[in-house]
């Protein structure tokens, strides 16, 4: 379907460095995938139009990419909704909304530029979770005021502390 369409694809495994100008790489590597991100123009998230609950939608978010992905979102149900929501993002139902959804946005730079900074702006705006969790946790594991030994009764039992 690619080559049809003219485009030049390619293994990144067996890239050719002489190649030049619009191509599609196929990445078969490990380790390559965030800055691949960074450098593309628009980004398809794989593990989502099959029910392996999808990979990280963020990942091309955060460089301003628009990202498509497919219905199953399972491990990152609430980006994408956030994503879909804003336009950031479009769930796409099958290789054929995948395919116009490339084409519209490779054919409307200005409409793909902007709908890349909205899904920038919703990593922005949701960051800190992690910050957030732990501080959570921190409150929950402070320890309990000290109580004077003697409103501590030790008996067989359940420890039982009087006020």
């Amino acid at each position: 379907m690619l080559h049809a369409a003219g485009f030049v694809v390619q293994r990144k495994s067996r890239l050719q460095e002489t190649l030049t100008g619009p191509r599609v790489i196929i990445l078969d590597t490990r380790g390559e995938l965030s800055r691949a991100y960074r450098e593309a123009v628009v980004a398809y998230v794989g593990g989502t139009l099959v029910p392996v609950g999808g990979h990280n939608l963020l990942e091309p978010a955060v460089w301003g990419t628009p990202v498509m992905f497919g219905p199953y979102t399972d491990h990152c149900a609430e980006i994408a909704t956030l994503l879909s929501e804003s336009g950031g993002g479009r769930r796409v139902m099958g290789v054929e909304d995948l395919v116009v959804s490339i084409e519209e946005w490779i054919r409307h730079p200005d409409r793909r530029n902007r709908d890349g900074q909205v899904a920038k702006q919703v990593v922005c705006d949701n960051q800190g979770a992690l910050m957030r969790s732990v501080e959570q946790i921190e409150r929950c594991l402070r320890p309990a005021p000290l109580y004077p030994s003697h409103s501590v009764v030790k008996e067989a039992g359940p420890l039982v502390v009087k006020p």
